[in-house]
């Protein structure tokens, strides 16, 4: 039981652990659970090959991944974390590997509600001190964090347009406007300087070029930042 579970990890404040790539046995098991429910693999234009997910919250949390210009890469389903709690072998495999400007993360999706909540909870406080071990972050968001408005539907405007190739001068133009404009404008001041040009600032942040604010609460009124070293 959780409680139980919960119980045993407190008392003891530390498990034997091990973080490992994964192996056949991880890939059956994934691949077992997810002929029950939702999953598939995205296009990741960051890094340059497909992306698996196990479920919708994992998927939109690396969508989410794609518009972060902090995010160099990430990997999904990136390693194994075995561990004994309560004299019982347990593994754990997380959503995604992240190598961000400040360092490596690992994350996970879990619920916050239902009937699996609590052993969620003790799960997230466990894999995050084997983690801590490491020197490596890890964090979990709920679905409702993951799927944040207007935070999400922007990001999703953004990834509208991974498609377009701004050639270089319409990239430099982004960049001589936002320099006149002290480093920073939004979408629509941009238009007005820029006019259909301004609409390149989305795939030059798809690129890191540029980095976005996406809590605007509208996708025009996002703004675009100047990111050192960003175009070159």
């Amino acid at each position: 039981m959780p409680s139980e579970f919960t119980g045993a990890w407190q008392a003891r404040g530390h498990v034997a652990a091990r973080v490992r790539p994964l192996d056949s046995i991880d890939l059956g098991i994934i691949a077992r659970h997810s002929a029950k429910r939702t999953n598939g693999v995205i296009a990741s234009l960051k890094n340059g090959t497909p992306m698996r997910w196990r479920r919708l919250a994992e998927r939109d949390l690396m969508l989410l991944l794609e518009v972060d210009a902090d995010v160099v890469g990430y990997h999904s389903l990136p390693e194994r974390v075995e561990y004994v709690l309560d004299g019982k072998p347990r593994r754990h495999v997380p959503a995604v590997g992240v190598h961000t400007d400040h360092g490596p993360l690992v994350m996970d999706v879990f619920p916050d509600t239902g009937e699996h909540a609590p052993w969620y909870r003790v799960l997230a406080e466990v894999v995050r001190a084997i983690y801590a071990r490491r020197g490596v972050r890890y964090a979990v968001l709920t679905p409702a964090e993951v799927r944040l408005e207007p935070r999400f539907g922007n990001a999703l405007h953004v990834l509208d347009h991974r498609a377009l190739r701004p050639g270089q001068g319409d990239q430099l133009r982004v960049v001589e406007a936002l320099t006149r404009r002290g480093g920073s404008a939004t979408v629509a001041e941009l238009r007005g300087m820029l006019g259909d040009g301004a609409e390149a600032v989305f795939p030059m942040a798809l690129r890191r070029a540029l980095s976005l604010d996406l809590s605007a609460p509208e996708p025009s009124r996002i703004r675009a930042f100047l990111r050192a070293g960003g175009l070159t």
